[in-house]
């Protein structure tokens, strides 16, 4: 089996990270978060590497993930993959926060696959993802493993407290997500995090501790 490619990108205006994720010798890749107003740069990397994007999966649905995702499935028939509660918030300019960035904000088309009716599982490539439901942030939030790399949205970041006050969010929510982050490194003792925002990094214990209560 091919070793997987990942570039990261990040997105603007706001400085969101969006993900590729393909290998080589095989045009199929999987975008994950692209938030980007102009996606100029997301689609000349795909130009440059011959790649046309199967699925865009969406980590949570604030406006900074999924900005570009519309002119991608314009241009290469993706197919969105979200939860539940994500695929109704990214349909309404308040409950995606692009009304508070933007005076008239932006919506997209709700995600055609949703997590809850494929059990959580998505065969990709002879390849396994696994979604996970990670609320906290906001209700909508869900990180996706693809063997010792986990996509964790804004569930995890590297050195931050993660934000609950938001609508949708919740400190309750968040502590139970870490106990699951916790288990998921028993199982998997070299995880790496592909963040939302920031720097990718290896997992420790102490990066789940900071949220061990919950977040902001």
């Amino acid at each position: 089996m091919q070793k997987l490619i990942i570039k990261r990108l990040v997105n603007s205006p706001v400085n969101s990270n969006c993900f590729i994720i393909h290998q080589k010798g095989n045009q199929d890749c999987l975008i994950i978060d692209p938030g980007s107003k102009n996606i100029s740069e997301l689609t000349d990397y795909l130009e440059l590497q011959q790649l046309i994007p199967s699925h865009i999966i969406i980590t949570h649905y604030h406006f900074d993930h999924i900005w570009g995702v519309d002119r991608l499935v314009e241009l290469y028939n993706s197919k969105v993959i979200s939860s539940k509660v994500s695929a109704i918030k990214v349909t309404n300019r308040k409950h995606n926060l692009s009304a508070f960035y933007e005076d008239f904000g932006f919506t997209i088309a709700a995600a055609e696959i949703l997590i809850e009716n494929i059990n959580f599982e998505l065969s990709w490539n002879n390849r396994q993802i696994k979604f996970y439901d990670t609320r906290g942030h906001s209700d909508g939030c869900i990180s996706i493993l693809i063997e010792q790399k986990l996509f964790s949205g804004d569930s995890l970041i590297k050195d931050v407290e993660i934000p609950t006050k938001l609508p949708g969010g919740s400190k309750n929510d968040l502590a139970s997500t870490y106990n699951l982050f916790h288990k998921l490194l028993d199982e998997n003792p070299m995880l790496k995090v592909y963040p939302g925002h920031g720097e990718i990094f290896e997992l420790d214990r102490k990066d789940l501790e900071l949220n061990k209560y919950g977040g902001k």
